[in-house]
């Protein structure tokens, strides 16, 4: 026998436990206050077994909690992305965009750009702590699978210190890659998309060369080293495939975008009123490439985001949506441990009998909940790591480039913070509840018989709480979704299918009179046009569906003084636009090749600009007089026609309404012009090809180059796939996806609680349904008395739900745009979610109603 190896009435007694070694006793944990996480410790494992032992309430318990806190979670990632953690640049909360805006017009602003000279002076204002530029333009790269455009952004030599993100793999640019005009080796860095596309993210393409064909001014030719790839969230120039110091811009005559960052101390205001005077200057020396009343503003980049997306409006409500099915899940835990507390009031009863306080239960209780929460966050966390990403997925032009949803540790903390937070609101009332049991009446019944009235209530109360809350969810994501399908339906008024958008310059020198331009278009459009498997080329420089930022005008209907100051889309377009695109010409006609080729003021409207402007009177063989199109500062360098001598257009046809100011919008008065009066150097055209454009590509810039083509671009998305992108689909598609799967998710744990309670209630209840049944009841009668004593429940917590709707309905309206929560739609909703939950207490009322009475009889 082993002998302990000091005195045993000794206070620092260490007492031999095991083969394993020596347990602290019980006087010396308490003495050095370690009884109590003894006892906590004890509780957690007592937890742990009691799951094992009960596992599919654990499962159901650690889904709900998985499923809620998960998809709180990802919510949070997304607004901490696009809100808090947008830019990895270094003091990108200092660092502002210049733009510049018409005060008449202040939503239509872009950002102006500089020549070198004016570059440097702008770098050297006093409020400015640095400043660096870029340049981006296109490139054929030849060794890639096919001659492949790409997007090239060139930088200044001091953009790596401005920025100071470090590359992923290899360096980035240096200041000693040298600037414009510099003799420097031709090096690129990788963007990361480009990287993972074209090299499957091998990190050997360090070194590799490729070789860049660039068409302006003329066609060049240089090969380049790879010596880096940038991390996933450098996506400066929004996501271009290369970056390239300024020495290699291979044309003349640059215009720099340029950012900066402020000194300590100065505001975005103050800066902006230093340079304004600066900026006028710049409009002065090159008027083509500012408004002509304009005012500068000096916008941090988070505002430049923020200020224009819509998506922004709808974080609210996406926020509100995951906050009730986080409340929903707490809910579903709260009903499955009550329900399994009500059956364990026996052994409460015991604990209580032979002397454990109401505090140690609640302690023991919370310990248990706590388990569950803890283990739900972590599969909540899992979880999130997918879902997150959803929206860049669904809607990647929805956010800026850099953005990036991921679950770092800051969504971590509060994913983890949730879990507590929530443990504690779903544990508390269950702990309390059996906290201090009534033992002389419990000891004497079966624990199976002990469901009181009281314990039937608080169930009851928890799933109507979800009821309602799941429909308020319900009718918000049927909005949502209805909305987005009537987008989908909309009638575009156009056939986009096979066709895609080519852009070609040509040196303006060598095309200075409108003569020279037009022969040159006419034969870039013959060119396209004689590609084997092109359908048709059309001139068009305002691409459907368009935005609310197309190109805009005052006009004036001569002889009607009504229409003074009104305001009309404008579109140059070519002879054959209207049947290149599918639009049916309504009345009149549209104008000739000869009338085309000739420059002839003419135009067509449509029917809206119909409607509004000229509703009682036939619109045809009136003119239409535009004072922009004679203001030279707007014209930004083109030529007129010699038949137009003065603004004014003749109207000569009406074609139908087409979508031409954004999807979910009104179709805008529209005048297309006949594309040859105002000619520039260059042409946008829309062509139509037999199948997918994307097969002809490389022929089609094979075709402009022999036409005499400079500067080709070639969209890389066919018309079709721009509707879809379009920003009004990618937001509602997401908006109806989030809450599609929130709703989802929601019915799902608000039925499974309902399941729960009445297959708990009808458990708790054999008893009495096997004497009702000896006593003449019939099985009928059974299942009509479990199931009236459920649809009460139901009705009722789907009338709070259709009340809460209505409340909410405005400021949902408000945030989803586009969404409308009609009556209609709330009640069908409430109607559905009656019926299902109705269906989901028929098969426990079933199992009542074949309750065997014979067997219940003698088991008692």
């Amino acid at each position: 026998m082993r002998r302990n190896r000091i005195d045993p009435k000794s206070f620092d007694l260490i007492t031999p436990h095991s083969d394993r070694g020596y347990k602290v006793p019980p006087n010396r944990r308490a003495a050095i206050g370690l009884s109590a996480w003894h006892e906590i410790w004890s509780d957690a494992r007592y937890g742990m077994r009691s799951l094992t032992r009960n596992r599919s309430f654990a499962a159901v318990t650690v889904l709900s909690l998985a499923l809620s806190t998960g998809m709180a979670t990802a919510m949070f990632s997304l607004v901490h992305a696009v809100l808090f953690d947008v830019y990895p640049y270094a003091d990108s909360g200092r660092t502002v965009n210049p733009i510049v805006f018409d005060p008449l017009h202040p939503e239509d602003w872009d950002r102006f750009v500089l020549t070198r000279s004016q570059f440097r002076t702008y770098r050297s204002s006093a409020v400015f702590e640095d400043v660096f530029g870029m340049v981006k333009y296109t490139v054929q790269v030849h060794e890639l699978d096919g001659e492949q455009q790409a997007w090239l952004v060139a930088l200044t030599a001091n953009a790596a210190q401005f920025l100071k993100v470090r590359p992923l793999i290899g360096r980035g640019l240096q200041a000693s890659d040298g600037d414009y005009g510099d003799q420097a080796p031709n090096i690129a860095v990788l963007g990361y998309k480009f990287w993972l596309k074209q090299f499957g993210g091998d990190a050997s393409v360090l070194g590799r060369k490729l070789t860049f064909t660039s068409d302006y001014p003329k066609p060049k030719t240089v090969s380049v080293t790879i010596v880096g790839v940038m991390p996933e969230r450098f996506a400066l120039g929004g996501t271009p495939d290369f970056y390239v110091p300024l020495s290699q811009v291979p044309f003349p005559n640059i215009h720099l975008i340029a950012l900066a960052k402020l000194r300590h101390g100065v505001t975005a205001a103050q800066a902006s009123a230093a340079v304004d005077a600066m900026v006028h200057d710049f409009a002065a020396q090159n008027p083509q490439l500012y408004p002509k009343k304009f005012q500068t503003r000096l916008q941090p980049l988070i505002k430049g985001f923020t200020e224009r997306s819509k998506f922004i409006h709808s974080l609210p409500v996406l926020f509100v949506a995951v906050t009730i099915l986080l409340l929903i899940g707490c809910a579903n835990c709260s009903i499955l441990l009550l329900a399994r507390g009500i059956r364990r009031t026996h052994e409460f009863a015991l604990r209580a009998a032979i002397g454990a306080s109401p505090f140690r239960m609640v302690r023991q209780l919370l310990v248990e909940s706590l388990v569950i929460s803890l283990l739900g966050s972590l599969f909540g966390i899992a979880l999130s790591y997918f879902l997150a990403r959803l929206p860049l997925q669904f809607a990647d032009n929805l956010f800026p480039s850099e953005s990036v949803i991921r679950v770092d540790l800051s969504v971590l903390a509060f994913s983890l913070a949730a879990a507590m937070v929530t443990g504690m609101l779903f544990g508390l009332w269950p702990a309390l509840r059996f906290a201090r049991p009534e033992i002389a009446q419990t000891l004497q019944k079966s624990y199976r018989r002990t469901v009181t009235r009281g314990g039937q209530a608080s169930l009851r109360r928890l799933m109507g709480g979800q009821i309602a809350l799941t429909l308020v969810l319900l009718t918000v994501a049927g909005a949502a979704v209805a909305s987005f399908v009537r987008l989908t339906r909309i009638h575009l008024g156009y056939n986009p299918a096979n066709m895609t958008l080519v852009l070609c310059d040509y040196d303006a020198a060598d095309a200075k009179t409108w003569t020279e331009r037009n022969a040159r278009n006419e034969r870039l459009q013959d060119a396209l046009a004689a590609v084997p498997g092109v359908v048709s080329a059309a001139m068009a420089d305002d691409i459907p569906p368009g935005n609310e930022n197309g190109r805009q005008s005052t006009f004036e209907i001569v002889g009607d003084p009504f229409s003074q100051a009104a305001n009309t889309r404008l579109a140059n377009v070519g002879a054959n636009y209207f049947s290149n695109l599918g639009i049916p010409i309504v009345t009149g006609r549209a104008w000739t090749k000869e009338e085309g080729h000739l420059g002839i003021p003419l135009a067509v409207v449509n029917q809206a600009f119909v409607r509004r402007y000229s509703p009682k009177r036939s619109i045809l063989g009136r003119t239409i007089r535009l004072p922009s199109l004679g203001n030279p500062a707007v014209l930004y360098g083109a030529v007129r026609s010699q038949a137009f001598t003065v603004p004014e257009v003749q109207v000569v046809g009406v074609t139908a309404d087409a979508i031409n100011d954004g999807l979910g919008k009104a179709v805008a008065p529209n005048v297309y012009i006949n594309g040859t009066v105002l000619l520039y150097a260059g042409i946008p055209m829309l062509v139509r090809t037999r199948s997918d454009p994307s097969q002809y590509t490389g022929a089609l810039r094979h075709a402009l180059h022999a036409a005499g083509a400079r500067e080709i671009y070639i969209s890389s998305f066919s018309l079709e796939e721009m509707v879809k992108r379009d920003e009004t689909w990618r937001r509602q598609q997401l908006t109806a996806v989030l809450f599609g799967i929130f709703a989802a998710v929601a019915l799902a744990l608000a039925l499974v609680g309902l399941y729960s309670v009445v297959a708990y209630v009808v458990a708790q209840r054999t008893e009495e349904f096997g004497i009702r049944l000896a006593l003449g009841a019939t099985r009928g009668q059974i299942f009509w008395l479990v199931l009236r004593s459920n649809v009460g429940v139901i009705v009722s917590s789907a009338a709070i739900g259709f009340i809460l709707s209505l409340v909410v309905r405005h400021q949902s309206e408000q945030w989803l745009e586009g969404s409308t929560l009609s009556p209609a739609l709330m009640a069908s909703t409430a109607v559905v979610l009656a019926l299902v939950a109705i269906a989901a207490c028929l098969s426990p009322a079933r199992r009542a109603a074949m309750t065997p009475p014979n067997e219940v009889l003698h088991a008692e």
